[in-house]
């Protein structure tokens, strides 16, 4: 994301099993920032609707989100 004045700044290091954009996904408000990789990874995409069916038929994996 850049700041306010124009700087990358960097507002979140994700390791294995975090998850990211689902506040976006369920609010449908685009994205704010973008994501960049450091080392090898795989990314899973959803779009969004489908993330919310399975937020919605799966509470477990609601609150493995709202706790992560």
């Amino acid at each position: 994301r850049l700041s306010a004045t124009g700087i990358e700044t960097i507002i979140q290091i994700s390791s294995r099993g975090q998850s990211f954009g689902e506040t976006q996904a369920i609010s449908g408000m685009p994205h704010s920032a973008t994501g960049q990789a450091v080392s090898p990874a795989v990314i899973a995409r959803f779009h969004a609707s489908a993330f919310v069916n399975c937020v919605q038929e799966s509470p477990k994996m609601a609150m493995h989100l709202c706790s992560a």
